[in-house]
């Protein structure tokens, strides 16, 4: 490149806040889809995660770069050249030549110069909830009144009950809060409101990160923990408040911000429709010509309860994206900022009435988004050449796939013998790999183009793909409509108003593999995203007065969202702990998860694939209880001691109270399960289906002890008091013990936690309890409940295998790979091992041998040494 033309070429570069550098495998994959922003003139940035080598990324970016372009994707404008991170700073452009992701302090100090001039005073704040929720307000005061007026100009019935409906679609707000206490009054305003739940977001949080939910019916304790969380989060910033929305469809409109000869410039560069999962996370945008307006259609015909006229879709699209631009467009100007933006809204149903209700305002973005490369990547191959044109198809959504997962379809793809960057690809099997279900409304009938834009091949797992998706049999763009849309794109995390609102024989979602009509609605957010399944009676053992219910079983309960396996088992186990729910926290997964997880490790391990979800760790202070099972946070509340033996024989009160107590520790291990498959998942899928397992099976155990204090409660002669009681305090009276939650400090600073999580729950908590369900099965045995005997004795012998998968994978998985230590680890006692692992305090040796030990042949089976079992 010559003198001339490299000062006038630009750098495009994908960025994190934390500078141009990518700190993690996604930033790194994001690079080379910049160089749709530009021309052949330029240059694309693109740098190696930690770990990976540079040389590699960027002869894999270079190498696809020329596959895009030989496509036809450069269009007349061509792509910008490859060049390494390192290589582009040294190439001494100005600041000004710089096209970033976005700004900040990092990036401006990593180029020098007079970077910081494009970074206007207090740019931050453009990033925050706060300028978001100012920006609606502002709004609303120049905008409400048309928009009302708009909304009851496209009535289909004028009466004043309906224009008054119609005159309220601006009527929830959003708060900025600076005190703990303004926060939970805003909080408490909206659950008394009729709201399910709200949100509180901290000021710079982005993709659901950062937010804490509190919602109706959750214990003290959750609240309590809110309260700390907003105490710390002040210091950094003010937190917004919203509801809980129950959205329907999510817009967006992508702008310039400039200055002309000294005036202010606003130019519109897209608007769309667009899709993200249940939490919050961008999945991908609607390219098919029209869709916004369809969905605005959509959205007037069904969630407005047919009032509107559908056909005034382009008329509302229009509106909204229009005044949102200029007004947030000037607003951005005013604080000095020059550049991209976006923002995004979304239309809901109010929970109280089922209106339609508009938020065009709840984030700005003052940067580059993922819709606005979508846009520049539909208008690469609507402008290209004609012969390219009929070969590409027209453009239908830019979708954003795992690595791990999105490798595994590209290799699928290539069996029918196609290897170059675009493959055919039938609707079905876009859907098997998690891009939703294509409809008909295509040409083709099902047959789809998909073209990755980030490298493929070259690594297997860890980060991102972004797919482009065409139509090859609709080359003029022309035949989406109505039900084209979100489809496309995957995990929606919410029912389109397709599914809520308007029920077809013939139009359904898919998930697991099965499908389940759209006449069934979501009861809750966490309902959705728990999987769908079937009431089983006979799985389910209930009983009155024992506080669970089931019944709710008796319909599914779905929504389109992410069917990996993987996806699946995270979102079942953060149910039981984000929902402080009884009835939640006894809810089996999705039929065949265990043996999906099993053949989706295959795939993996046949084509050397990890799927990167399984690599979000994820902690928890505190499991979420509801206010009826609550957790005592006070350690010296919450341990009561069990009835005497002589109470027990004589006292069917003193038997319900004791089997109370042991549904709670059966509830209790359930959330230390569950917490074990979140903190863990980079453990092999061994020792995570053993967990699985193991929480399944507590699950029957805390139904199969509900069951029985049910039918001895409905025999004895108790008071009334006594029964009111059993129904409002199913696991006792609250607060409970958090002695068994409290012992994960200690694992959590253990410097090897899964090994101290083996040793304290699985051969210290579980073996004991291979003692005490031996105990008290004698002791109601000889108080003549031979029924509760036999429940005693099958979750003693269902503990045994609980105590064997921690001994078996305590010792694979701190076996040394060398031969000699190898040798040393076969011949080490469990003694040794227990000791080396175990988080001391409070997990001990002799509390894992028991005091007396009753289940000797239990510790047998489950393969303890000698050693172990006998001091």
């Amino acid at each position: 490149m010559g003198a001339e033309q490299l000062c006038s070429a630009r750098v495009f570069a994908f960025a994190q806040p934390s500078g141009l550098h990518p700190s993690n495998l996604a930033a790194m994959d994001l690079a080379l889809p910049m160089s749709f922003f530009g021309s052949s003139f330029d240059y694309v940035a693109v740098g190696a995660a930690p770990g990976m080598n540079s040389g590699t990324v960027i002869a894999a970016a270079a190498d696809w770069r020329e596959k895009l372009l030989q496509l036809g994707l450069g269009g007349e404008a061509g792509l910008p050249r490859v060049i390494g991170l390192q290589d582009a700073l040294k190439l001494g452009l100005p600041p000004s030549a710089w096209c970033p992701w976005l700004w900040s302090d990092c990036i401006a100090e990593e180029i020098g110069g007079a970077a910081s001039e494009r970074l206007p005073a207090g740019w931050q704040e453009l990033h925050g909830k706060a300028f978001a929720v100012e920006s609606m307000s502002a709004w609303r005061e120049m905008f409400g009144e048309q928009c009302n007026q708009l909304f009851s100009s496209v009535l289909l019935d004028e009466r004043d009950e309906h224009r008054s409906a119609a005159s309220k679609v601006l009527d929830v707000d959003s708060q900025v809060c600076r005190t703990p206490e303004e926060a939970l009054d805003r909080v408490d305003e909206f659950l008394c409101g009729g709201w399910q739940g709200a949100y509180v977001k901290a000021e710079l949080g982005s993709g659901g990160q950062g937010n804490r939910r509190l919602r109706s019916g959750d214990s003290s304790a959750a609240r309590t923990h809110l309260e700390c969380w907003l105490r710390k989060q002040l210091r950094v910033g003010p937190v917004v408040v919203e509801p809980e929305f129950k959205r329907v469809m999510d817009f967006s409109v992508q702008f310039d911000v400039g200055e002309i000869a000294g005036m202010k410039s606003v130019v519109q560069r897209a608007r769309h429709s667009f899709v993200t999962d249940i939490r919050g996370v961008y999945k991908g945008t609607e390219l098919a010509e029209m869709c916004l307006s369809h969905a605005w259609s959509r959205s007037l015909q069904h969630g407005g309860g047919n009032r509107y006229v559908a056909s005034a879709g382009a008329s509302v699209a229009n509106f909204f994206a229009d005044s949102v631009a200029s007004l947030v467009g000037a607003r951005l100007y005013a604080r000095g900022y020059r550049g991209p933006a976006g923002v995004d809204g979304f239309a809901y149903l109010h929970p109280s009435s089922g209106e339609l209700h508009i938020q065009p305002i709840c984030d700005i973005n003052p940067r580059f988004t993922m819709s606005r490369l979508a846009e520049e990547v539909s208008s690469r191959l609507i402008g290209c050449a004609d012969s390219r044109k009929q070969q590409l198809g027209s453009p239908v959504a830019l979708v954003v796939l795992p690595r791990a997962r999105a490798e595994v379809l590209w290799s699928r793809l290539a069996e029918n013998g196609a290897d170059g960057p675009l493959r055919s690809a039938d609707a079905s099997v876009l859907h098997e790999f998690g891009i939703g279900r294509l409809h008909e409304d295509s040409a083709t009938a099902g047959h789809f183009h998909a073209v990755p834009l980030t490298p493929m091949g070259y690594r297997s797992s860890g980060g991102l793909c972004v797919f482009l998706l065409t139509d090859p049999g609709d080359h003029n763009n022309s035949r989406y409509c109505s039900r084209v849309g979100r489809a496309y794109i995957s995990s929606t995390g919410r029912p389109s108003l397709a599914s809520t609102c308007a029920p077809s024989a013939s139009h359904e979602f898919v998930h697991a593999n099965r499908c389940f009509p759209h006449s069934v609605k979501p009861r809750t957010r966490v309902a959705a995203r728990t999987a769908c399944r079937s009431h089983d009676p006979n799985a389910t053992p209930t009983g009155k007065g024992t506080g669970y219910d089931d019944s709710r079983n008796s319909k599914c309960q779905c929504e389109s969202f992410d069917t990996s396996p993987e996806a699946e088992l995270q979102t079942f186990a953060k149910n039981m702990l984000e929902d402080g729910r009884l009835e939640t926290k006894l809810r089996p997964p999705a039929e065949r998860l265990e043996q999906r997880l099993i053949e989706a490790s295959k795939l993996e391990s046949k084509l050397d694939l990890k799927d990167n979800l399984s690599q979000c760790s994820f902690d928890i202070d505190w499991p979420q209880r509801e206010a009826a099972i609550e957790l005592s946070h006070d350690t010296l509340r919450g341990g009561q001691q069990l009835p005497k033996v002589g109470k027990l024989l004589s006292s069917s009160d003193a038997r319900v109270e004791t089997l109370r107590k042991f549904a709670h520790h059966e509830v209790c291990a359930i959330e230390l399960f569950a917490w074990a498959l979140l903190r863990f998942p980079e453990a092999p899928l061994g020792p995570r289906l053993g967990l699985l397992q193991s929480l399944l099976e507590e699950q029957v155990h805390c139904k199969l002890y509900l069951e029985r204090i049910s039918e001895i409660s409905l025999a004895s002669t108790g008071s009334d008091a006594t029964a009111i009681e059993l129904e409002r305090f199913p696991l006792g009276k609250p607060p409970l013990s958090a002695q068994m939650w409290k012992s994960l400090d200690a694992i959590r600073a253990s410097p090897e936690p899964l090994p101290a999580f083996l040793c304290g729950v699985g051969l210290t908590f579980e073996a004991a309890n291979l003692d005490h369900t031996l105990k008290f099965r004698d002791i109601f045995r000889q108080a003549g409940d031979h029924a509760t005997a036999s429940v005693l004795q099958r979750i003693h012998d269902e503990e045994v295998r609980h105590v064997r998968v921690a001994r078996v994978w305590l010792r694979r998985l701190t076996r040394s790979p060398s031969a000699a230590e190898h040798a040393l680890h076969v011949q080490q006692d469990d003694v040794d091992l227990y000791r080396k692992h175990a988080a001391f305090p409070p997990f001990e040796l002799h509390k894992a041998r028991g005091r007396p030990m009753l289940g000797i042949q239990g510790r047998r089976k489950a393969g303890l040494s000698e050693g172990f079992i006998s001091p």
